[in-house]
């Protein structure tokens, strides 16, 4: 079962910064649920990946999900960052 918005938030909160709060989560989660298996989400400017949690938590498992950023996000105090490219 999919956590609520606020429950979400927390967890996220924890481990990813950035500037995707809670009213941006439930529009979100009420397209991204629009999706049928199949279908395709693409966000490109991830940064530091808030909204791409998002999508993965509400999206259907057969949607597929693309995610892409611009820039590396260095390991720092509020996240593991990612692999250098």
């Amino acid at each position: 079962m999919a956590l609520s918005i606020e429950e979400l938030d927390i967890h996220i909160s924890k481990y990813i910064q950035g500037g995707f709060w809670q009213n941006d989560m439930r529009i979100l989660k009420e397209e991204i649920e629009k999706l049928k298996p199949g279908d395709v989400y693409v966000e490109i400017g991830v940064d530091e990946g808030r909204s791409a949690r998002v999508a993965h938590e509400y999206a259907h498992p057969d949607v597929f999900k693309i995610y892409i950023d611009i820039h590396n996000v260095d390991p720092h105090e509020k996240s593991i960052g990612r692999g250098k490219w």
